[in-house]
């Protein structure tokens, strides 16, 4: 008698344990998260817009690929320790969602598949003034930033690797605003030759760090004493729409391969008509 009970009881743990995965698996499309009002167990029936979570790492596992998570009030969500797919996180119109970061620590972390795209809207990322902190680190995936803010961190945004668009956002008082490496273009020949790392800057503020970009490991063009490649591109169209830049201490460093011998001086600036056809 106590042998059948226990075989019976196999398939019923079977099932417990396959609906709780089934459970622990993204199931919405669209988040939501109120810093004030919000309470992460709400992630159990979806973050819904009536009983939203609190912080933006409760709600990131539960929201399909290509869904979003959407801030409902002004305050602190917190950070984002592994965003692994493509999602959108932004706050609604007037809402400003803030992320503090802590001394030695990353506000948001990218580790997107290659073809994926993430995308973050009116965010604001700062580390008021602790050691060691990065807004935005980006590891893989192809990012878009817009309208947020970056202050007094020790790196704004750390590009690696990638293809990352800044747009209209500002970075102000931090120790290096905005900081890309790997492999960039061929400014002389962009359409044949792309290379893995693209920041792509087009208007915003970056105003008052100690250095506004930091250029590493760009690569070197293929021929003998040519110019470096360019990782950190930016855009300025023909109707003269312009990237605010001044105040910083330093405008440009450059460290890694393609920046010996004093090659590594120079950003990449194209008309907006260029970017249509980066890769």
């Amino acid at each position: 008698m106590n042998k059948t009970r226990r075989i019976l009881t196999i398939p019923t743990m079977f099932v417990l344990i396959l609906t709780s995965a089934l459970m622990a698996q993204a199931q919405t499309n669209r988040a939501h998260v109120a810093a004030v009002t919000g309470n992460d167990a709400n992630a159990a029936t979806n973050c819904t817009q009536a009983n939203p979570c609190k912080t933006f790492n409760a709600a990131l596992p539960i929201v399909n690929n290509n869904g979003s998570i959407v801030a409902l009030e002004s305050g602190g969500y917190g950070g984002l320790s592994n965003v692994n797919k493509p999602i959108t996180v932004e706050a609604v119109p007037g809402v400003r969602a803030f992320t503090v970061v802590v001394a030695g620590a990353t506000g948001i972390i990218v580790n997107a598949g290659a073809s994926d795209v993430v995308r973050f809207r009116n965010l604001s990322i700062t580390g008021v003034g602790a050691a060691g902190t990065t807004g935005i680190q980006i590891n893989s995936g192809r990012v878009i930033i817009e309208n947020t803010t970056f202050s007094n961190l020790t790196t704004g945004i750390n590009n690696i690797n990638s293809k990352t668009s800044v747009i209209e956002c500002e970075l102000y008082a931090n120790t290096t605003a905005i900081r890309s490496d790997g492999q960039g273009l061929d400014p002389q020949n962009s359409q044949a030759d792309g290379g893995t790392t693209q920041l792509r800057i087009f208007k915003g503020n970056i105003v008052n760090n100690g250095t506004a970009f930091a250029m590493v490991n760009p690569g070197t063009r293929p021929c003998m004493g040519c110019d470096n490649r360019v990782n950190i591109l930016i855009f300025n169209n023909q109707g003269g729409v312009q990237t605010n830049i001044i105040g910083n201490a330093t405008y440009l460093s450059g460290s890694g391969t393609g920046c010996g011998m004093s090659l590594c001086q120079q950003l990449g600036s194209y008309q907006s008509q260029v970017s249509n056809n980066l890769p």
